[in-house]
């Protein structure tokens, strides 16, 4: 998959996408307002968010799925799944009690792993999300010890689903402005332009739209 090709796919998936943006603006106006930046998050900073809401329901409502979803299926600081060994393992000749052992580590470890990060915070972010269509959580790398993973709620109208014939999704395209300041740490590893690096070196407060 050819940076080309993706552009190609994540480009057919925006177009699609904005159909719905009027609709989607006004579900985050209307009901999730402190999740919007604005489309493509245009909006100032500092921006009023609430000026369009009379009545507290729809808001409420949001809030209160949020935390019901989150109590039924990720509730905070409790272990809410468990990595077992299925019917399959026994045929292919695997012992269920030896890899049952090496889950239950691995369980123990991703949980420890989920309650001291932000993953509940940035979950009830993303089923707020969901209350109104999509929600998208990215889970990475952590940056040290302290930080295993990292969680962030990417807001949906920062993402575009690509589908196949049956209706799958076969890709998310996020855009997101960063600062060029930013690039570095965010990608220590990453190839960039020569226009690029120079920019990250004298125009470090410029935005660029990353896909």
């Amino acid at each position: 998959m050819t940076p080309d090709k993706i552009r190609k796919l994540a480009d057919r998936a925006w177009q699609e996408r904005r159909q719905y943006d009027v609709l989607l603006q006004d579900a985050y106006d209307y009901i999730i307002p402190y999740r919007s930046g604005g489309m493509y998050g245009t909006a100032a900073k500092g921006e009023a968010r609430v000026d369009k809401v009379f009545d507290g329901t729809a808001p409420q409502a949001a809030m209160r799925f949020a935390g019901r979803v989150q109590a039924d299926v990720t509730p905070p600081f409790q272990d809410f799944f468990a990595l077992e060994a299925g019917p399959v393992a026994a045929d292919r000749g695997l012992d269920k009690n030896e890899l049952n052992k090496l889950l239950q580590t691995t369980t123990a470890r991703v949980h420890g792993a989920v309650h001291t990060g932000r993953f509940h915070v940035a979950s009830h972010e993303m089923y707020q999300d969901l209350f109104v269509g999509t929600g998208a959580l990215l889970m990475d790398d952590g940056d040290d010890d302290d930080e295993i993973a990292k969680h962030i709620s990417v807001p949906t109208h920062e993402i575009a689903l690509s589908t196949d014939g049956w209706g799958r999704v076969t890709g998310i395209h996020w855009k997101k402005k960063f600062k060029c300041n930013d690039l570095g740490d965010l990608w220590p590893n990453g190839t960039f332009s020569a226009d690029l690096k120079k920019a990250m070196a004298k125009e470090s407060d410029r935005d660029v739209e990353v896909l």
